[in-house]
């Protein structure tokens, strides 16, 4: 599996200038210099209006969405208990799938970075592995069937995931820019749609459609969730209109919450690039810290 390495690209600024990270609209206000405070609470802001509040995260549902972390760490232990990889001896490509927001989201802020060495810590161990893995010509040592921890994994994502999947879809063939929607018993309201994700529906559906159907026979047993038929049940409404040539990944950010949207692919809008800092790591701007466990020479897999 060949791994995509972003790459940035040169860009000539005049001497003593720095480079702007903004959106275009903002370029003039580059060089403007805030107060610390301000800034703090602009950031305070903007972290928990979009990303807390905005994104569902209230006093109703607040509990729910910390039990959602911990069972999903849960889950992920008991899969490493077994093996070194959510299939078997080798990364596949739910591992990458799986790492990207257990390291993004968790991995590298504090709090949550804590509780998975707390309460995972083979999940820690798993985050670092794969991040520090190499492709192999030939993935060995695959589970035979599903076992009992990664069965409850795919529950664990037929009940939340694919239901949000789902009824995020239906709001933006709505029209809708809010929605509301239940996840295992507790509801969320005014939720952002975004076309994004129903792109991801559709990645999901069109690998679900390239199975044979023997696969698909075998698979349906563990698709017991409220939101596991959405696979293959053509009345959710899909077209988000990204990637429509299939050519991803698209080696640029796209934005959830279709903001700055400048194109039907939904590519990042020009002059919004990583900074040099970025290329200078080499494409890899995580400062997660490995563990005692996992400080092995790189690539050792």
């Amino acid at each position: 599996m060949a791994l995509a390495v972003g790459h940035a690209l040169p860009v000539e600024l005049p001497a003593g200038s720095r480079p702007c990270l903004g959106p275009p609209h903002r370029r003039e206000k580059a060089h403007v210099h805030l107060p610390r405070a301000l800034k703090r609470r602009r950031i305070v802001r903007r972290q928990l209006g979009g990303f807390v509040e905005g994104d569902g995260v209230t006093a109703r549902t607040w509990d729910h969405v910390e039990s959602a972390y911990f069972t999903a760490l849960d889950r992920l232990e008991a899969i490493f208990s077994r093996r070194r990889f959510l299939l078997g001896d080798a990364p596949s490509i739910a591992d990458f799938a799986m790492m990207g927001p257990m390291l993004r989201h968790f991995g590298q802020d504090p709090t949550p970075a804590d509780l998975m060495r707390s309460r995972a810590p083979l999940v820690y161990e798993w985050v670092a592995r794969t991040w520090n893995t190499r492709a192999v010509d030939r993935a060995t040592g695959w589970i035979p069937a599903i076992d009992a921890p990664l069965a409850e994994l795919i529950r664990e994502a037929c009940e939340t995931h694919l239901v949000q999947l789902r009824e995020n879809a239906i709001a933006v063939a709505a029209g809708k820019r809010r929605f509301c929607q239940e996840v295992q018993g507790v509801r969320y309201e005014d939720l952002p749609s975004g076309r994004y994700r129903v792109w991801c529906l559709e990645a999901l559906r069109r690998e679900w459609a390239a199975l044979d159907e023997g696969t698909r026979n075998e698979l349906r047993p563990f698709l017991t969730g409220p939101g596991a038929s959405v696979l293959w049940d053509a009345t959710t409404p899909l077209g988000s209109g990204y990637d429509t040539e299939q050519h991803a990944p698209f080696n640029r950010a796209l934005n959830v919450f279709d903001k700055d949207v400048r194109s039907q692919g939904g590519l990042r809008p020009p002059g919004r690039r990583r900074g040099p800092g970025w290329a200078r790591r080499g494409g890899r701007d995580s400062n997660l810290q490995l563990p005692a466990a996992t400080s092995r020479k790189r690539g050792d897999s």
